[in-house]
């Protein structure tokens, strides 16, 4: 058309309208509508100083099968997109998660165990027989806690989609 502002848009239900890339385009300007099977498939925005409408409406109608095609390309862009950002979302929740657990190994049972371990290293090499004896007692009591911090934290490792029997 001889027009470098010429655009085709192509309807994307509740998204919008979209490019011929896939991404999303908010309509503008003069549009000719491209319908095909008695819907609109496309549309054709030009700049009415540049290009008459009746050159556009023959375009629309000559080209409409070629622009339906393009719009089904578009469209499998569009949601190739849309994978792409729902892999990085998961990929970055998947970070988070490690994140966390290695937050929750460090800062709950790790710590706890480690200081168990210098609780009843200081108590052989400083206490008594009975200060040894209170402070076993204790760690034991310590381990109980530790030990369900990791069932709490194993627990919440199990995938969803083996908790509903996948």
């Amino acid at each position: 058309l001889g027009d470098p502002t010429v655009r085709i848009l192509f309807p994307g239900g509740d998204s919008g309208w979209f490019g011929p890339d896939g991404r999303s385009a908010q309509p503008g300007g003069d549009v000719v509508e491209v319908i095909r099977r008695d819907e609109t498939v496309a549309r054709i925005e030009f700049d009415p100083h540049k290009t008459d409408r009746p050159i556009v409406d023959a375009v629309a109608q000559e080209a409409a099968a070629e622009i339906d095609n393009l719009g089904l390309r578009a469209e499998l862009a569009r949601k190739l997109q849309e994978v792409s950002l729902s892999r990085s979302r998961l990929a970055s929740a998947h970070l988070e998660e490690r994140k966390r657990i290695e937050r929750d190994l460090h800062d709950g049972a790790q710590q706890r165990l480690l200081a168990i371990a210098l609780q009843l290293q200081s108590a052989r090499v400083n206490g008594s027989h009975e200060l040894l004896q209170q402070e076993a007692d204790r760690s034991v009591v310590h381990l109980g806690i530790a030990v369900q911090e990791l069932r709490d934290l194993a627990n919440g490792l199990q995938p969803a989609s083996l908790a509903s029997g996948g």
